[in-house]
């Protein structure tokens, strides 16, 4: 069977399916692709872009961020500078009797406990920190494996004044410690009362929790009668284990 001869209308319409086909293919697999390619390139310079100026501006900010390094660390030893160190029984008792002594009290009884890890999530951190308000009642008790979380969120304010490789070392929440302490001495009440004056001005890291004055009579060796007041103090002794704030 032999093909009819195309006439020129069909050459016309096969010539312009061809073109057409050409067209698709051209736009399919060689237009669209290299546009997403040229999308994609410059996108990629975008990011090189800024993660240079990224990098430059913190080259340029090495000695910056070196004295701001510096800064927070001396404002850290300043800050850990009102606190004890985790202090012995005895080192307590002879904190507290001097205290006494150097403002004509007579020391009558003492009572020490031990040291109590409290959870950094209620005591927060400053460079003033020892002149702010102690930690509340809830805060006299033992950290638990659960106070972690709560101990996490207290670091975010400890970030603000201590540089970012010190603050890992605050993650543990038994750095701060307390240990109640309870006397009564005797003596005169413008001496005791110089004695709160002191704890109030010198003694940022001990908190005076109660006290309470109780005037007696007693009777002296040659009969004669005299008055004398007695105190009961009530302290918080503010401990930090400094050892693990060191670079």
């Amino acid at each position: 069977m032999e093909l009819a001869p195309m006439t020129k209308r069909d050459k016309i319409l096969l010539y312009f399916v061809l073109m057409v086909a050409f067209v698709v293919l051209y736009i399919r697999f060689l237009l669209i692709p290299g546009i997403e390619n040229h999308q994609q390139a410059a996108a990629d310079l975008v990011e090189a872009e800024t993660a240079q100026t990224t990098m430059q501006d913190t080259i340029l900010m090495a000695s910056a961020n070196a004295a701001q390094k510096n800064t927070n660390w001396g404002e850290l030893q300043t800050a850990n500078a009102v606190y004890y160190s985790l202090l012995s029984s005895d080192e307590l008792d002879t904190l507290v009797t001097s205290l006494e002594l150097n403002h004509n009290l007579q020391p009558e009884s003492l009572s020490i406990g031990q040291p109590v890890t409290q959870n950094l999530g209620w005591y927060v951190a400053s460079a003033d920190a020892g002149r702010t308000a102690g930690p509340s009642a809830a805060a006299d008790t033992a950290v638990t494996a659960g106070d972690a979380a709560a101990t996490a969120e207290g670091n975010a304010v400890l970030q603000q004044f201590l540089a970012a490789d010190l603050v890992p070392q605050y993650d543990a929440p038994g750095y701060f410690r307390t240990a109640a302490i309870s006397f009564n001495c005797s003596g005169a009440e413008e001496d005791f009362l110089a004695l709160l004056d002191d704890l109030a001005a010198n003694y940022p890291s001990v908190q005076l929790n109660t006290f309470s004055m109780d005037t007696r009579s007693y009777a002296n060796m040659d009969g004669t009668s005299s008055t004398g007041t007695v105190f009961t103090v009530a302290l918080s002794v503010i401990l930090c284990d400094k050892g693990g704030v060191q670079p």
